[in-house]
């Protein structure tokens, strides 16, 4: 129950460790394999003993396709003009398979040794073990998610003119720099040897061409309602221009409105609406929530899962059925939606599928919703936990990390991000 997957620990401030990461960051060194300070990454070691399709992956083990990868990386970074952004795509050719050790598997079925998930894990634990490593927040979210949505490169291609193809891309532009993307999925399909090679690199240029079409290569979508749209329409106040606008460009990105006209004639729609806000909080136990939302005013309700526990129960910790506590919580948010109040709704909210049942009650009131995102080292969430009245385990906050999501540009209409 206690043993937590470790896929990358963290980097640290200095030592072998951190002394190879800056190595790869800054391209002093272009294949780790042989490098003495491997011996500090046993993650590197594990990639070793994980082999890989031989009909996808002919070089052979996933280490191996690392440093091949590494080496490609020199021809693809030549096509991005600033330094960060080179260094970024670098780690990213280091990082891109890292939980590979964990979710590689022979599919009897397909015949074929797969790895399904391990972009969305890779992800997720990139953003955590980072925090140490000299990268500035936006920059290790920036690396997290290029670890997660390389996948999608070739899917945004294949898929192309399926339904919802467009908005995926859209969502795809808004989460990563798309340039960074081509970038790391052009070394990628370089670093490998396969018969489908070529037919591979074309689908990573027609990835970039897709984008440059739709002028998403290195750039989120415009938006359809623009300043001038949104002069020509008479809003009941501020709060609803607010509103509205995000909530068009949020189906925008659901797929939910598919071009300009539906925009407008949605824009015009709610222009007299009057919105409930609500902010959902998102970050491990420790993190700061609690504090950070003492700046709010008695205006705001604030819903708590722990504090109905205590009221109920007697006890925060004492959990009870999850579906009762959550199901008497929702149905006090919902008071304050139906009274278009402000609403705090204050829980770990970490998965994304979890996170959308309670984000969806919200958008069917037509609120406003922010999510405040706390982005806290688990160490610092750890030593935080231990000066707490309530405390949970480490063991606890280390297993909420390798669960934490970070929210899609659909979820809702702003994010605040809080480091700490």
């Amino acid at each position: 129950m206690n043993d937590v997957p470790v896929v990358l620990a963290p980097v640290g401030a200095n030592g072998a460790r951190r002394r190879l990461f800056d190595d790869v960051r800054y391209g002093r060194v272009r294949a780790v394999k042989s490098q003495a300070d491997r011996a500090s990454w046993p993650e590197l070691d594990a990639l070793s003993r994980t082999p890989q399709d031989p009909g996808w992956h002919a070089e052979g083990d996933v280490l191996v396709h690392t440093d091949m990868v590494l080496g490609e990386c020199a021809t693809s970074e030549r096509a991005l003009e600033r330094d960060g952004d080179r260094e970024l795509v670098r780690l990213a050719c280091l990082l891109h398979d890292i939980a590979k050790p964990f979710t590689t598997r022979r599919d009897e079925e397909v015949g074929r040794v797969i790895a399904r998930g391990h972009e969305r894990m890779g992800g997720v634990h990139v953003r955590q073990a980072l925090h140490e490593s000299g990268l500035t927040g936006p920059e290790r979210r920036m690396l997290s998610e290029l670890v997660a949505t390389h996948h999608l490169v070739k899917r945004s291609v294949k898929r192309a003119d399926d339904e919802g193809a467009r908005a995926a891309l859209e969502r795809l532009a808004t989460r990563v720099d798309t340039r960074l993307l081509w970038a790391l999925e052009d070394a990628d399909m370089r670093g490998r040897i396969c018969e489908d090679r070529e037919e591979q690199l074309e689908i990573v240029a027609l990835f970039r061409m897709l984008c440059e079409e739709r002028g998403l290569f290195g750039a989120a979508p415009s938006p359809w309602v623009d300043d001038n749209d949104a002069s020509s329409i008479r809003w009941a106040d501020a709060r609803a221009k607010r509103y509205a606008l995000d909530e068009v460009q949020r189906r925008r990105l659901a797929g939910t409105v598919t071009d300009k006209w539906q925009a407008l004639a949605l824009a015009h729609e709610l222009s007299r609406a009057t919105p409930a806000e609500v902010i959902v909080t998102i970050g491990l136990s420790g993190s700061g929530k609690s504090t950070a939302l003492s700046e709010l005013d008695a205006s705001w309700t604030v819903i708590s899962p722990d504090e109905w526990r205590a009221e109920h129960y007697g006890d925060a910790s004492e959990q009870g059925d999850p579906a009762v506590v959550h199901r008497a919580c929702r149905e006090q948010l919902k008071e304050v939606l139906r009274a278009k109040g402000r609403a705090v709704y204050d829980a770990t909210n970490l998965v994304a599928d979890l996170r959308a049942q309670l984000l969806n009650v919200c958008h069917a009131y037509g609120a406003h919703v922010t999510l405040w995102v706390f982005d806290v080292a688990p160490s610092v969430a750890m030593a935080r936990n231990r000066q707490r009245e309530r405390r949970v385990p480490d063991w606890v906050i280390a297993r909420q990390a390798s669960k934490f999501e970070w929210p899609g540009p659909e979820e809702a209409h702003a994010v605040r991000v809080i480091e700490g």
